[in-house]
């Protein structure tokens, strides 16, 4: 008797393993509902350029290069301090300090002579106010030559726009999804967003206007006038911000049918006792 209990319990016990194991077993995965679209999206905005970068030079020539770089450099501090003077929220620097030997005619049989040096001595001015970029030109004609002005959109500004530009991308997305949704499955599409990944933002370059200082500087020196007060237009840059969206478009999901209620209130049938003897 007690074998066959044992035998018994024996065959229970693997029957419950044997059913745990199958349970634990791993579901096979879901098919993927839907289609996937990749949406290359950009979004732009213009807005006024609100900073003027001017590049300024001093040139001396001399046949001594120390002499030379010694008046370049007293020249230079000289205008910055002038300039920094007249415009106190300007924001001035020395660049760069380049010297370049001048040789003699070359003749035959004989190598050219360093007969002289020309040092050059680089500054800049950045203006945060772009309505002062043509009186400052205008000023700093009596002790600079210059190489560009150029207008651009201030640090400040770039960052200010960048919550402006993610909301219009993440809209524009949402708009093309949309579209497309509605091309492939028809109004009642459904769409869902897997990825969405920002890239750099970019700008356009800014506007720059080159001049020939030096013979502006001539013109007015032989004139016997004020050197002239140029026009400038600062012009509008462009800000873009692009990102890469990966949806997924699928059919309106169909409305569940929720079982009824059962009603409480409703009276129950009653059904007759039957008597038993």
């Amino acid at each position: 008797m007690r074998a066959k209990s044992f035998l018994i319990a024996s065959v229970c016990a693997a029957l419950f393993a044997a059913a745990g194991v199958q349970a634990a077993a791993p579901k096979p995965p879901r098919a993927t509902q839907g289609t996937t679209v990749t949406l290359p999206v950009t979004a732009s905005v213009e807005v006024a350029n609100d900073q003027a970068v001017i590049e300024l030079y001093v040139l001396e020539q001399s046949k001594d290069i120390a002499q030379a770089t010694t008046k370049a450099i007293e020249r230079a501090a000289e205008g910055l301090k002038q300039l920094k003077a007249l415009y106190p929220q300007a924001e001035l620097k020395n660049q760069t300090l380049t010297s370049t030997p001048r040789y003699s005619k070359a003749k035959e049989g004989e190598a050219p002579e360093i007969v002289g040096w020309e040092v050059r001595q680089s500054v800049s001015a950045k203006l945060k106010n772009v309505e002062q970029a043509a009186p400052f030109v205008q000023s700093a004609q009596k002790y600079f030559a210059f190489s560009s002005v150029g207008f651009q959109l201030s640090p400040e500004s770039r960052a200010a726009m960048q919550d402006q530009l993610v909301r219009e991308a993440i809209k524009n997305m949402k708009a093309q999804a949309r579209v497309i949704a509605e091309a492939m499955v028809g109004q009642n599409a459904r769409v869902t967003y897997e990825t969405v990944d920002f890239h750099n933002a970019a700008y356009d370059r800014p506007v720059t206007y080159r001049m020939n200082a030096d013979m502006v500087m001539a013109k007015a020196m032989a004139a016997e006038a004020a050197p002239a007060l140029p026009v400038f237009e600062p012009g509008m840059t462009t800000l873009s911000r692009n990102l890469t969206a990966k949806v997924r478009i699928l059919p309106k999901a169909k409305a569940r049918v929720k079982a009824p209620k059962p009603d409480n209130d409703r009276p129950r049938p009653m059904h007759p006792i039957a008597n038993v003897n």
